[in-house]
């Protein structure tokens, strides 16, 4: 393997930050409006089961079963994906892992179908209709 030198890399730092967080503080937080990417991965700084279970509840998270994944699918084209899921895990009291998951918003999974480029939201082509001999309507599509 090539070292970090002969790749152009002369310093690595690494920073590690502590601090305390108090109870109180913890719980008034999720009470604030936060984006979800800081909420999954702030919420299991909660100590015990019904605490994050509450506050899943009241980021409108829902509990499901194993097979949720199976009747969602992942094929964007028939309907609901996975991917149109925030997803996350708790352990109840009895030592069960619950999924808990939670619906996107339609603007960032349209923006997430969109950055496909074979996808566009508009339809580029214009319908006109021509008769033909015997007086049938016969439809073309024209691209703007």
């Amino acid at each position: 393997m090539k070292s970090n030198k002969k790749n152009g890399v002369t310093k690595e730092t690494t920073r590690v930050y502590f601090g305390e967080f108090k109870e109180k503080d913890i719980k008034e937080s999720f009470s604030k409006d936060m984006d979800e990417q800081t909420f999954l991965n702030a919420f299991r700084l909660l100590k015990t089961y019904e605490e994050r279970k509450s506050v899943l509840e009241l980021k409108n998270y829902e509990l499901v079963g194993d097979d949720w994944e199976e009747k969602c699918g992942n094929d964007i084209t028939k309907g609901d994906s996975t991917n149109f899921y925030f997803q996350t895990f708790t352990i109840n009291k009895v030592g069960k892992v619950e999924k808990w998951v939670k619906r996107k918003s339609f603007e960032s999974i349209k923006r997430e179908i969109l950055k496909n480029k074979n996808i566009i939201q508009h339809n580029p082509y214009v319908k006109f209709t021509v008769y033909d001999d015997k007086g049938n309507p016969q439809t073309f599509y024209k691209k703007k």
